[in-house]
């Protein structure tokens, strides 16, 4: 039997894998993956002819695709950081461009391999591991620096107001030697 519903979903999950920040690749941060793969199958003969089934199990097809899932998800969630210039513990505010890209390449890949039609990917969530030393390591590194910065641009600031009013006691000065 197999289901010719339009909409057959699959829950996926990618387990822990280290993502490096664009700006400090020493530290592999842990991420995980979860969501769900909304599928239907179009040609039931092409299906079969596929996979050469005399019936179809979930279970099975699950299997099937994990890998392919895990392939295409890791690869986009690991390179994104770098793709959009952002720092990993920030990577979940880019989950629908990730989610956009995972669906289009998961959606070719499924179609040519396991003659599926996905009509859909749905990221749920990418979730940091925050009690790794990779993320501890990155977060102390990343604190210093941006307490470092803070701290020049304030002494910038600082200097060029005072230098500013240097220049204008200066000029005032000018203008009334002038007079």
């Amino acid at each position: 039997f197999i289901n010719l519903a339009r909409i057959i979903q699959v829950k996926f999950g990618v387990p822990f894998f280290d993502v490096y920040d664009p700006r400090f690749a020493d530290f592999g941060v842990p991420v995980a993956v979860r969501g769900t793969v909304s599928f239907g199958i179009a040609d039931y003969r092409e299906f079969i002819k596929l996979h050469r089934l005399n019936g179809f199990n979930l279970d099975d097809f699950q299997r099937q695709i994990r890998d392919a899932v895990n392939r295409y998800v890791k690869d986009v969630v690991a390179n994104a950081p770098a793709t959009h210039n952002i720092p990993v513990v920030q990577i979940e505010s880019k989950i629908s461009q990730i989610n956009d890209v995972v669906e289009y390449d998961l959606s070719e890949r499924l179609k040519e391999s396991f003659g599926v039609v996905v009509s859909g990917v749905d990221i749920g969530a990418i979730e940091i591991d925050k009690s790794s030393d990779g993320y501890r390591q990155l977060m102390s590194v990343t604190k210093d620096l941006a307490g470092a910065t803070a701290k020049a641009e304030a002494e910038a600031k600082i200097k060029d107001i005072s230098d500013k009013q240097r220049i204008e006691a200066e000029n005032y000065a000018e203008t009334l030697r002038v007079q």
